[in-house]
């Protein structure tokens, strides 16, 4: 019923391609082998070929090594970024020495919440040599946050602070209001 190679080859790459399997069986052609018996009938590749084809590996490597850093550039600009952190302000939950990857976009698509950590740079006029501050929220506008006898304080009601460990002591310095646009 005709040659089972071009059958198979028609069945599975050749049928999308070609209008039918006998016009696949028409366009194949057998492979000879090499008068010299080594099998192949491929002629050996020149110096110019060879050279040739090096470079072209090459410059398709430098292309990949290129586009991958335009790629790895624009997610740094656009949606994430690495910080260092400097000191023990957030210990336990962030150690000195580690790192933290912030998300650029989630205060896009959402608002700030109580207990989220924020990367922010440390206000004009402080004389401190770390730039970038991270921190975690605990007053939300319109709120006033009150730090007393160990304890923080949103609008008169003690904060539920199950990230900090037991036994730990929060510093009291006062009242502080959350003016809309201000915390948060």
């Amino acid at each position: 019923m005709g040659d089972p190679v071009a059958a198979g080859v028609c069945a599975t790459l050749v049928a999308r391609t070609f209008r039918s399997c006998k016009d696949a069986r028409a366009r194949m052609t057998s492979v000879e082998p090499a008068p010299d018996g080594s099998g192949s009938s491929t002629p050996p590749e020149t110096p110019d070929a060879t050279s040739a084809s090096w470079v072209r590996g090459a410059v398709e490597w430098i292309v990949v090594i290129a586009g991958a850093v335009v790629v790895a550039l624009v997610i740094q600009i656009t949606s994430i970024q690495a910080f260092y952190i400097p000191s023990k302000s957030m210990d336990p939950t962030l150690e000195v020495g580690d790192r933290l990857l912030v998300n650029k976009w989630s205060y896009r698509i959402h608002d700030v919440n109580r207990g989220d950590i924020v990367v922010f740079e440390r206000p004009e006029g402080e004389t401190e040599k770390i730039k970038d501050l991270v921190k975690r929220v605990i007053g939300l506008p319109g709120e006033t946050v009150t730090i007393d006898d160990n304890h923080v304080l949103i609008n008169g009601n003690v904060l539920d602070e199950p990230y900090l460990p037991d036994g730990t002591l929060t510093q009291n310095v006062g009242t502080y209001p959350c003016p809309p646009g201000t915390c948060g």
